[in-house]
């Protein structure tokens, strides 16, 4: 895209951009001196343009405001806003709209289907909120209207009417015959969304929009708001990678090489466990030889939110210091959980610094969650002294005590709606100040946010939560919330972020809990390996929360089928074409072969027949695949065309491998890991003649699995021989073709098998 795609309207103030926007504009909303609210578009009269070397200025001044709106016309156009103040007195400053299309207006967005038809992919504001693909025209999704909600989850006033959709930082518009990416790749000042309203199905607005929150202009003083990347194409999951790796780069994305592995207490003992169990868990994992690198203690160890480094000593005795120093002498790294940008109605600190506390405009605290029965209120992350304990909080935790891997929850209270100290500030620039303070303390140690703003987050963190937290139940406890802890709706944000994985940090798709509905679990077996699936599958963070000396071996292998971490994501790949996408698939590529393994999920109540075309996974139609159903154990046989799935259980995610038929012996598919071989094949090496071929296999991971090992064969070759560590060793036949070799893989193993062509 260059400047010639950009059509100015010189006597309207409008502008087009490459046919995908008919008499666009920007507009600013502020307060003036006495608190009247005032709207100044740029769209009038004497409006100034400056053109130079792809780069478009256009220029506006209306009293006592200057409006300068520019835009770099390269491959991806990249616009903002600059707001000056010209007059005599500060103003306050709301919202900058860099991009605004009104419909009454006569301004249109060209999308090729009428915007009832239009694919709306909305990103929750926090990590908990609601991220999926809805129908702009039906979609099924609803919000609740509590104030808890509102806190949690929408950071901005919605109108109630028209129909309104709202996508924090970024969205994609899809129809089949072309999608629109709006999304700014800038978040350290404001906070932003990308709001498209509907009326009786109808296009009525769509606006990119910056909030100011009321900050403070001074006269002269000049306002910056987040760059916003435009970009077009027929595949709207291109332009989410695209948009992803974009924003990684420019805000300079921590990410870690590998995904963690952890230990978590929370979700078996929530807040209840004490110095012994964490001691148990930790022995349990080190007798397993389970990769679980990092113990993370929960929340509980404090004696109140707010007081972090004070113990609760009935609970842990010797104190958190010797029990990171245990952990760290056990081969482990230590991690703790924390809150910090919140404080308990009853913690010592509230008493003492009650002035620590983000206030409104009436001088109220700021709630901002509630701690069982306990309130919990907002901080003023813009206070120095607020800051100064900050540093002095992780000092102690990371320096004094030795942790090196922080859980931060809550995050988003750090970005409340208050009367901050400094009238300069945003929620955005405070929430960030505050993880800039923290990542300074701790320096190079990992941090993972958790319910936390992803834009004002990149390049600080880690790894982070990416939805709701997991649950022991498929559905919510109370129904109607979309944001409500629930196997379900982790699953959802699982997939539907998924494409930020090492793009902006490492994801976390939260726990994986694979205890028996005996031990304090709700999940029926469909419903825990759906969890293992998705977790498995996404390539992020792998956080046990299970008791594991109470675990029984045979749920325990369903956690060791996800360790390692594969580190890469898989694709939703039918994102934009259902609201909870049902195809989750990771393709494969190796030095010995490549292969897809896919997720099908069903997500309804009921069991049903699912047929999918191998054209939608992404496979030459024309080629046929061997397929090996992951989870029964099954060679189902070779695709061609489509695969149809029979009694494809409720809440059931099937895991399907394809590789395509060969010629000659190949290794199709081992046991031991969802990923069928990514992960614990360390080499596939042969030795081929005229009537002679040896296929040797060496595996590696850590601890003791049972599994198999499975090779296809191809006609008219029969086999020798099977052998495990160059000992023969017996097999059996999984299907036409098929050999499967069993065995206990200790560390490592070679697995070998020989064929001849001879009759």
């Amino acid at each position: 895209m260059n400047k010639n795609h950009l059509v100015i309207h010189r006597a309207r103030g409008t502008f087009d951009l490459d046919a995908l926007f008919q008499h666009a504009t920007a507009e600013v909303l502020f307060r003036d001196e006495f608190g009247n609210a005032q709207r100044v578009a740029l769209a009038g009269e004497n409006v100034e343009t400056e053109t130079e070397d792809g780069r478009v200025t256009l220029r506006r001044r209306v009293a006592p405001i200057e409006i300068a709106w520019h835009a770099i016309l390269d491959a991806m156009p990249r616009v903002w806003l600059e707001i000056t103040n010209r007059g005599d007195a500060p103003i306050r400053l709301d919202e900058l709209r860099v991009l605004a299309l009104d419909a009454t207006r006569d301004a249109r967005v060209h999308l090729a289907a009428p915007a009832s038809a239009w694919r709306f992919y909305q990103n929750g504001w926090q990590t908990a909120s609601a991220a999926f693909v809805r129908r702009a025209g039906n979609g099924v999704h609803t919000e609740l209207s509590t104030e808890l909600y509102r806190v949690k989850h929408q950071p901005h006033s919605l109108p109630h009417s028209p129909k309104t959709l709202g996508s924090e930082m970024f969205s994609v518009i899809a129809t089949p015959a072309q999608s629109l990416l709006l999304g700014f790749i800038t978040a350290t000042d404001q906070l932003s969304e990308i709001r498209l309203q509907l009326n009786d199905g109808a296009f009525h607005c769509l606006a990119a929009i910056c909030y100011a929150d009321g900050q403070r202009v001074e006269p002269g003083q000049t306002i910056v708001s987040e760059q916003l990347l435009i970009a077009s194409d027929r595949d709207p999951l291109a332009l989410l990678d695209r948009y992803a790796a974009r924003v990684g780069q420019g805000m300079r994305a921590r990410v870690p090489r590998a995904s963690p592995t952890c230990w978590c207490s929370w979700y078996y003992f929530f807040g209840e466990d004490n110095e012994r169990d964490v001691i148990a868990n930790l022995e349990r994992i080190r007798a397993e030889r389970l990769p679980l690198d990092v113990i993370v203690i929960d929340d509980g160890y404090q004696t109140s939110d707010g007081d972090w480094t004070s113990v609760n000593v009935e609970k842990f005795p010797r104190g958190m210091k010797w029990l990171a120093d245990e952990i760290k002498r056990a081969g482990f790294t230590p991690g703790i959980w924390l809150a910090p940008f919140a404080v308990n109605e009853h913690s010592h600190l509230l008493r003492e610094h009650p002035e620590f506390l983000l206030r409104d405009e009436t001088g109220a605290p700021i709630f901002s969650w509630a701690h069982w029965n306990d309130k919990c209120y907002s901080l003023d992350l813009t206070r120095a002294d607020v800051q100064e304990w900050l540093r002095a909080t992780f000092r102690v935790l990371s320096a004094e005590w030795g942790f090196e891997f922080f859980k931060l929850d809550f995050l988003y209270t750090g970005a409340a709606r208050g009367a901050w100290h400094d009238p300069a500030a945003t929620r955005a620039r405070a929430i960030r100040r505050g993880l800039e303070i923290i990542r300074e303390v701790v320096g190079e140690k990992t941090i993972l946010g958790c319910l936390a703003p992803l834009g004002q987050c990149v390049g600080i963190v880690d790894a982070m939560r990416i939805g709701p937290d997991a649950s022991v139940n498929w559905e919510p406890f109370f129904a109607g919330d979309p944001t409500a802890p629930a196997t379900a709706h982790a699953i959802r944000n699982t997939v539907a972020r998924a494409f930020l994985h090492r793009q902006w940090w490492i994801n976390d798709p939260d726990c994986v809990l694979v205890r028996r509905r005996d031990d304090e679990s709700n999940l029926v077996l469909n419903e825990m390996r759906a969890m293992v699936s998705a977790i498995g599958l996404s390539g992020g963070v792998v956080l046990s929360g299970d008791n594991l000396p109470s675990l029984r071996r045979g749920r325990q292998k369903y956690l060791k089928q996800i360790l390692p971490p594969t580190n890469q994501p898989a694709r939703a790949l039918d994102l934009f074409a259902n609201e909870r996408a049902q195809i989750f698939a990771l393709p494969v590529k190796t030095d010995w072969g490549a292969w897809l393994v896919a997720g099908i999920m069903n997500w309804d109540d009921k069991t049903r027949v699912t047929e999918i075309a191998l054209e939608q996974l992404g496979l030459d139609p024309d080629r046929a695949y061997h397929v090996y159903n992951f989870w029964h154990r099954r060679y189902v046989g070779i695709a061609r065309e489509k695969i149809k799935l029979a009694r494809h259980q409720p809440h059931e995610t099937r895991v399907l491998l394809f590789k395509p038929v060969s010629d000659r012996v190949e290794l199709l598919t081992t046991t031991f890991h969802l990923a069928q071989g990514m992960c614990e094949v360390k080499n596939v090496t042969r030795e081929d003649n005229a009537r002679r071929s040896v296929l040797r296999v060496e595996l590696e991971k850590s601890g003791v699995q049972r599994g198999q090992v499975l090779f296809a064969l191809a006609r008219d070759w029969k086999l020798i021989a099977t052998r495990v560590d160059g000992r023969k060793s017996p097999h059996q036949r999984a299907g036409a073709g098929i050999i499967a070799v069993g065995l206990k893989l200790d560390e490592r193993a070679v697995v070998e098998i020989e064929i001849t062509n001879t009759p």
